[in-house]
C-alpha cells in the first residue's frame, strides 16, 4: 500500500505514546459529557425511524444526509444505552488521530501537538455529531489524494462518504474533486483506456450520488427553522473572514497572518487551488445558506487536510518545511490546546446539558409513569434516556420521539391541552431566562396553575466561554405544594 508512510521506530514509539495519552483524555471526558439536543436528535432519528423513512422524508427536515444516522441505527435500534453514542464518536476520533500520528507527513513536533487541538480532541470527538467523521475521512483522503490516479475507485468512495456526512461535506467533496480534475486535466491524453474508464466510472458514480443528495436535501414546504438565502456580497465576505479567523485562532489579525503564510506555502507546493476552492465552498454555505460556530472546525480540519497534502508533496520533491510554516501551525495548535484545556476542565466540573440529570430525576421519582408535558424543542434531549416517548403532548406519547421541524408540530403552542389534561409534570427547556419565548411560556404555565419545583442547569461551553444555556425546569400543579415527593405520594 504505497500511500502509507513508513516511520522510524523512534517516531512510532512517540506516536504510540501520544495516541495513548489522547485516548486516555478522550475516554475520560466522554462519560462526563451530557449530550445536548443535536446529539439526541440524531440518536432518536436513528432509533425511531426506518431507513426508508429517514432517506425519503425525515432527513429533508434536517438538511443533512444520512451517513451518521445509519452508523447510529444499529446500536440505537438494538436498545444500546444512550452513552454508546459518544463512545462511537470517540472511536471515530481515535481512528482519525491514529492516521494523523502514524501516517501523516507532519514533523514530530506538529504530530504531537495537533491531536490535542480543540476540534480534534473535543468538539468533533467528545461531542457526538456527524462532524466527528470529518477528520477521519479527510485524513483518509489526504493519504489517498497523491495516488488518486491509481486508487481512483477508493478515492471516489471516500468522496461519496464525505458527501454523505453533511451539506458541508458535500461541498468539500465537490471542491476536492474539482481540484483533482483540474490537476489531472493534462494527463488525460497520456492515460491508457483502463485508467480513463476507471475515472469515468468513478465520476459517473459521484454524479449520481450528488443528484440523489440534491433531491434529498431539498427542504419540504412545511419546514420550520429554515432561513432564506442571503446573497449579500458584504455579508458573505464578513462571515467568511470571521469563520476562517475563528477556526484558527479566534483573532482576526493573527489568523490573517496564518492564512497568508499558509497560502504562500500552498502556492509553493501547488496546493493553493485545492485550499482556495475548499474554503470558498465552506464560505458560500456560511455566507449564503447558514452559519453557526459548530461549523468553524470544518475550516480547521480542511486546512489540516491541505497541509497534509502539501507536506507530502514537499517531502516527495525535496522541499524543506519553512520555519514560518512550522511556527504558524504551532501557534494555531497552541491556541487551540488552550481551548481544549478550558473546555475539558469545564466538562469535568459542570453539566454541559441538564437533560441527563432531569431524566434521572424523572425515573428515580417515578414521574415517568405519569402524565408529562414538555415545551421547548430542546426538551426532546431527555427522551433518549427512555425507551419511548414519555411526553403526552408530543405525538400523544407515542413514537417518533425526535423533533420534527414542521409547522405541523404544535408542541410549543397547544397550551389548551395543558388545561384540559392537567399533567402531573411539565418539562420546560430553558436556553436563556431572558428569552421572550421562555418568559411567555412561564407566564402561561403560571396562569394554568403550575409552579417550578426543580431546575437542572446546563451550559454549552465553546472554546473558553459559555456559549448558551441548556437548562430544564420541572413544573407541577400549585395545588400540590409539597413538590415532587408530594406529587408521587399523592398518586399512590
Amino acid at each position: 500500500m504505497g500511500f502509507l508512510v513508513s516511520r522510524p521506530a523512534r517516531k512510532t514509539v512517540l506516536a504510540s505514546a501520544v495516541w495513548l495519552v489522547y485516548c486516555i483524555i478522550l475516554l475520560s471526558t466522554v462519560p462526563r459529557h451530557e449530550p445536548w439536543f443535536d446529539e439526541a436528535q440524531a440518536w432518536l432519528l436513528a432509533r425511531d425511524a426506518s431507513f426508508p423513512q429517514l432517506i425519503s422524508h425525515y432527513l429533508r427536515y434536517e438538511g443533512s444526509p444520512g451517513l451518521w444516522h445509519s452508523i447510529l441505527a444499529v446500536p440505537a435500534k438494538m436498545g444500546a444505552p444512550y452513552l454508546v453514542l459518544n463512545y462511537i464518536s470517540a472511536a471515530i476520533a481515535i481512528a482519525g488521530i491514529g492516521l494523523l500520528l502514524f501516517f501523516s507527513p507532519f514533523p514530530s513536533l506538529l504530530s504531537v501537538a495537533l491531536p490535542f487541538t480543540f476540534f480534534l480532541l473535543y468538539q468533533y470527538a467528545v461531542v457526538a455529531r456527524s462532524y466527528a467523521l470529518f477528520p477521519l475521512l479527510l485524513f483518509l483522503l489526504a493519504l489517498v489524494y497523491p495516488f488518486a490516479q491509481q486508487k481512483t475507485l477508493l478515492f471516489g468512495l471516500l468522496l461519496v462518504l464525505l458527501a454523505n456526512v453533511s451539506l458541508h461535506g458535500f461541498f468539500i467533496a465537490l471542491a476536492i474533486l474539482a481540484s483533482y480534475t483540474w490537476e489531472s486535466r493534462l494527463n488525460w491524453q497520456r492515460w491508457d483506456t483502463k485508467t480513463r474508464n476507471r475515472h469515468l466510472v468513478t465520476f459517473a458514480g459521484i454524479a449520481v450520488v450528488s443528484l440523489l443528495l440534491i433531491c434529498q436535501l431539498i427542504p419540504p414546504s412545511d419546514i420550520t427553522g429554515y432561513t432564506s438565502p442571503n446573497f449579500s456580497v458584504r455579508h458573505l465576505v464578513a462571515v467568511s473572514a470571521l469563520k476562517v479567523s475563528d477556526a484558527l485562532t479566534g483573532n482576526l489579525a493573527a489568523s490573517s497572518v496564518v492564512v497568508l503564510v499558509s497560502c504562500w506555502w500552498f502556492w509553493r507546493t501547488n496546493t493553493l487551488f485545492l485550499f482556495s476552492v475548499g474554503v470558498a465552498a465552506l464560505s458560500l454555505i456560511a455566507g449564503i445558506i447558514y452559519s453557526h460556530v459548530w461549523h468553524e472546525g470544518l475550516v480547521f480540519v480542511f486546512w489540516l487536510f491541505v497541509l497534509w497534502v502539501s507536506f507530502d508533496r514537499a517531502r516527495r520533491i525535496g522541499i524543506r518545511i519553512p520555519v514560518a510554516v512550522m511556527c504558524a501551525v504551532l501557534f494555531v495548535a497552541g491556541v487551540q490546546i488552550y481551548w481544549s484545556v478550558r473546555t475539558v476542565r469545564f466538562d469535568f466540573g459542570h453539566s454541559y446539558s441538564g437533560s441527563r440529570q432531569l431524566a434521572e430525576y424523572l425515573r428515580q421519582s417515578h414521574l415517568d409513569q405519569y402524565s408529562i408535558f414538555a415545551y421547548g424543542f430542546k426538551s426532546i434531549s431527555v427522551l433518549p434516556y427512555f425507551k419511548a416517548n414519555v411526553f403526552d403532548n408530543y405525538h400523544r406519547g407515542r413514537a417518533p420521539s425526535f423533533w420534527l421541524w414542521s409547522r405541523q408540530n404544535d408542541m410549543n403552542h397547544d397550551m389548551e391541552a395543558l388545561a384540559v389534561a392537567r399533567p402531573q409534570s411539565v418539562v420546560l427547556s430553558v436556553v436563556s431566562d431572558a428569552d421572550p419565548f421562555v418568559i411567555a411560556l412561564k407566564q402561561k404555565l403560571a396562569r394554568s396553575g403550575y409552579q417550578p419545583v426543580r431546575r437542572f442547569d446546563g451550559s454549552i461551553y465553546w472554546k473558553d466561554r459559555v456559549l448558551e444555556g441548556d437548562s430544564y425546569e420541572l413544573w407541577e400543579p400549585k395545588l400540590l405544594t409539597g413538590g415532587s415527593s408530594t406529587v408521587a405520594a399523592a398518586r399512590k
